[in-house]
């Protein structure tokens, strides 16, 4: 019987020790897993942040668009309500640019070159070129 209590004794330290073992272990695992943990989170601040940088970037550069998009649209209307006028004045092209309205206008005054003899430079010497506005 003492020989089975001493099987039995030498049995359960046995089982002590490997429980130790898997104890130490599991809190080894344990740690690693923490670190990982920790690393994962501080790789997640960082492309927060870099998310924010970028999305706030977009948001300049979506702003800058806007504001082109607005100014070539404000040209592209100012274009369209010009137009051009060439003839031949004496011995020399004229070039008129003039506003559409004032181009609709045109009709109204009689013939061109003489409505508008001062601005298309037959009475003044060498001016080819007129802006009217």
């Amino acid at each position: 019987m003492m020989e089975a209590i001493k099987k039995k004794m030498q049995m359960l330290k046995l089982d002590k020790e490997n429980a130790l073992d898997r104890a130490e272990q599991a809190e080894a695992e344990q740690k690693q897993a923490e670190e990982r943990s920790k690393q994962l989170e501080d790789e997640l601040a960082a492309m927060q942040k870099k998310l924010k940088g970028t999305e706030d970037e977009l948001d300049k550069y979506s702003e800058a668009l806007k504001d082109a998009q607005e100014k070539l649209e404000l040209a592209e209307k100012k274009a369209a309500d010009q137009r051009r006028l060439s003839f031949h004045n004496g011995t020399k092209e004229v070039t008129l640019t003039l506003p559409l309205s004032r181009v609709i206008s045109l009709g109204q005054c009689g013939p061109l070159p003489s409505c508008y003899r001062d601005a298309i430079g037959s009475t003044v010497p060498g001016a080819a070129e007129r802006t009217l506005e």
